[in-house]
């Protein structure tokens, strides 16, 4: 890695902790005159997101393994034979 990449990177890690620390912020201030709803539809959307998101990239993972090792079994230079 180039200093020049690294420097990106590390810039990047830097904005998205200020942009967490900067949520988490805002989260400390709203907590306190949020409603018991609210809170509840918040800890609802959590818990969606936080099942939800690892669900569907594990899918994805394995569907695109999947793809891969049918291209790889049926060679997709050769014709296939039509089962009459």
């Amino acid at each position: 890695m180039t200093q020049q990449s690294a420097n990106t990177v590390l810039d990047l890690v830097k904005q998205l902790a200020d942009t967490v620390l900067e949520f988490f912020a805002h989260l400390m201030r709203w907590l306190p005159q949020a409603s018991w709803s609210q809170i509840l539809a918040l800890c609802i959307v959590l818990a969606l997101i936080s099942a939800v998101l690892p669900l569907a990239a594990t899918l994805f993972v394995l569907f695109l393994m999947m793809k891969f090792i049918l291209l790889a079994v049926t060679r997709p230079g050769q014709k296939q034979q039509e089962n009459l």
